[in-house]
């Protein structure tokens, strides 16, 4: 078995999505041992001790979302990847925009709204919470360190 990766650089997942992602991973045909995470100090000390650092997670900051899996083929871990891409829309949702690169355009795209949801890594979340709440929006914070 093989060591294959995917990493998504500075790509926020909060921790509640990364969980049910490795258990899922871990479920699937071909696949023995796997982990999707941010690439955080605990990440890499993690996925070193079950054999999944390569020199690309290595290298990886806790910006970085990775998914790592030991599996006995390339196809068994594509195949397990659609598996949680799916779980989260995967691209099938393409025509739909759900996701905005600032607070203040998701705003304007959606005068209806009234709740914003920030998932982004501690440092910044009271910057993007300031934000929202000065766009007139609720607050619903999911990070570290807050």
């Amino acid at each position: 078995m093989n060591v294959y990766t995917i990493i998504e650089k500075n790509k926020y997942v909060d921790s509640l999505e990364t969980l049910s992602e490795t258990a899922t991973l871990n479920d699937q045909p071909g696949i023995e041992t796997a982990m999707a995470g941010m690439a955080t100090a605990v990440f890499h000390e993690v996925v070193s001790e079950i054999g999944l650092e390569t020199p690309e997670v290595a290298a990886c900051t806790d910006s970085d979302y990775v998914i790592a899996a030991r599996a006995e083929s390339q196809e068994a871990f594509d195949k397990a990847v659609a598996v949680i891409r799916a779980m989260s829309g995967g691209n099938d949702a393409a025509d739909v925009k759900t996701t905005y690169s600032s607070t203040a355009q998701a705003a304007a795209a959606e005068p209806r709204a009234n709740l914003c949801q920030i998932s982004v890594p501690g440092e910044y979340a009271l910057e993007e919470v300031k934000k929202a709440l000065n766009a007139g929006l609720h607050c619903c914070v999911f990070s570290n360190n807050v």
